[in-house]
């Protein structure tokens, strides 16, 4: 009898440590939470412009797009990946301006525009923990941006709104400060960089036709897109699922 006992303790012991030894040995699973928030940002550069000069006579036109708003977005977070979706809305003037030496023909002329985006993003992240309550993360992506509508300030919508729509590659940090068990805040600032949208490419395509058609008469020049570049601010709040 006292053998019986002594097996089926050992059996026991062995099994339950077995157990234990697999749940010891199980990875945690990686926390996922979704949030959401606001954030304001704009592009303090982009444009297209184009100089030329002969004959005694000097040019350069020039168009530039700065604008500035705010809206609010939606993430989802998977520890080291961030992806996003967001609306915007802001003010956007619109400048061109030829200044010439040699000629008469200085021209200057400014539209104000209300823009509507749409924007998705990816960003990659690295979080390191600070204490149990803060953490701090690099963040560095890129996010499309789609501009759904352009109105002047009479009204009039323009149709080829989505030539405003553009590529940011974007690089800042941010940090998530826990407010309850799952509850957090996150704030984060990035800076951007954005590739050429279609009314700056078509524009510079428009100066060097220009500046072909004056290559007969000894007029040389150069054109270009001008790069855009903004910060953007975000606070948001998060929940882990």
């Amino acid at each position: 009898m006292a053998k019986k006992a002594l097996f089926v303790l050992v059996f026991v012991s062995v099994l339950t440590g077995g157990i234990f030894a697999q749940n010891e040995g199980e990875k945690p699973k990686k926390p996922i939470s979704i949030g959401a928030g606001g954030f304001i940002g704009g592009d303090f550069g982009s444009g297209a412009e184009v100089s030329a000069s002969g004959n005694g006579v000097s040019v350069k036109g020039s168009i530039a797009m700065p604008y500035f708003g705010g809206g609010g977005y939606f993430f989802l977070d998977i520890i080291y990946a961030e992806l996003l979706v967001g609306i915007y809305s802001g003010t956007c003037e619109l400048k061109s301006s030829v200044v010439s030496t040699g000629a008469e023909t200085n021209y200057s002329n400014k539209l104000d525009l209300t823009l509507s985006n749409f924007s998705i993003g990816l960003f990659g992240k690295y979080p390191i923990g600070l204490s149990n309550s803060l953490s701090v993360f690099p963040l560095l992506g890129a996010e499309y941006v789609y501009c759904s509508t352009a109105i002047d300030k009479d009204g009039n919508t323009a149709s080829d709104a989505k030539d405003l729509s553009a590529v940011w590659f974007k690089l800042g940090g941010g940090l998530d400060f826990n407010l309850a068990q799952k509850l957090y805040l996150r704030f984060a600032a990035l800076y951007g960089l954005r590739l050429a949208n279609k009314l700056e490419t078509d524009k510079k395509a428009n100066f060097d036709e220009i500046l072909n058609e004056y290559k007969a008469f000894g007029i040389s020049g150069e054109a270009k897109t001008l790069l855009g570049h903004g910060l953007t601010v975000k606070l948001a709040i998060g929940y882990k699922l």
